[in-house]
């Protein structure tokens, strides 16, 4: 691998001077066999996040492990993270979507996004659906109590005893 940055999946030790080869790994659909290795302590979303952040000419990674610890939600947006890192318009302006920072390369832009605003997007659709589902409880709530009085309504025109 002569290229400046090289990509280890952590999981299978599988190799590649490729972002699009090691995404297309991470993402296939298929699950690689993990080995027994250093990463084996790191969860499968850390070790994704691991696998797609480049390894320099001295084989070393520029990221905080500490950061790592808040990653718990990314195999349930895959597609979306694969969505977010294949943006077009990301390796034109090399401009952050979310928190609008520049970056002097594309691989910097990635890594932003993949330790700094992925999380934060996850987290906002996580609190959205919560949201979504507080507001559809309220309103299931309100239209039972609307059809319940409704129906008292009704039984007590008539005559009838409830």
């Amino acid at each position: 691998m002569s290229s400046k940055n090289k990509y280890i999946c952590k999981s299978c030790e599988y190799k590649t001077d490729s972002f699009a080869k090691i995404k297309r790994h991470l993402f296939n659909g298929k699950r690689c066999i993990p080995l027994l290795n250093d990463y084996y302590k790191y969860s499968n979303e850390q070790c994704i996040i691991l696998s797609l952040i480049p390894h320099d000419k001295d084989n070393k990674q520029n990221i905080d492990i500490n950061n790592l610890k808040k990653y718990n939600k990314i195999c349930s947006y895959y597609d979306l993270l694969n969505e977010r890192l294949l943006n077009k318009d990301m390796r034109k302006n090399k401009c952050c979507s979310y928190c609008k920072k520049n970056f002097n390369s594309c691989v910097e832009l990635r890594n932003h996004i993949l330790l700094e605003c992925f999380d934060n997007e996850i987290n906002d659709l996580e609190n959205k659906k919560i949201e979504n589902n507080i507001n559809k409880t309220d309103l299931n709530m309100e239209n039972s109590n609307i059809n319940n009085n409704s129906t008292v309504d009704n039984h007590s025109t008539t005559g009838k005893k409830v």
